[in-house]
């Protein structure tokens, strides 16, 4: 299952690029959109490995586009054994679209 949310195009960061433990290549790109809503707080998305590519076209501020996203992920991350537990949550782009004039108007909040 896959969700899309619309808006536009707030802030793009610069590409990130590693070599994992075992020796693979990665590249990571991070943008954020704002939806127009009540609160209208940027919700960032990551772009990985070929679809930073793919989609690097419509990664310009203001562009109004649609991004459809895996369900978020979450990693469980603590310190140490007396630190408190802390979660940081994902949400992976798997596409970016031009936003459709005809898209469904943007749910506000009451």
């Amino acid at each position: 299952m896959e969700f899309t949310i619309y808006g536009t195009i707030f802030e793009v960061l610069p590409e990130e690029t590693g070599t994992s433990s075992t020796g693979n290549n990665w590249r990571t790109r991070t943008f954020a959109i704002k939806t127009g809503g009540l609160k209208d707080d940027p919700t960032a998305f990551i772009l990985r490995g070929a679809k930073i590519d793919e989609f690097a076209h419509l990664l310009v501020p203001q562009t109004a586009v649609g991004v459809t996203f895996y369900p978020p992920s979450s990693r469980r991350w603590q310190r140490d054994a007396s630190s408190p537990v802390k979660y940081f949550t994902d949400l992976i782009a798997s596409s970016v679209v031009p936003a459709a004039a005809q898209q469904q108007a943007v749910p506000q909040y009451q």
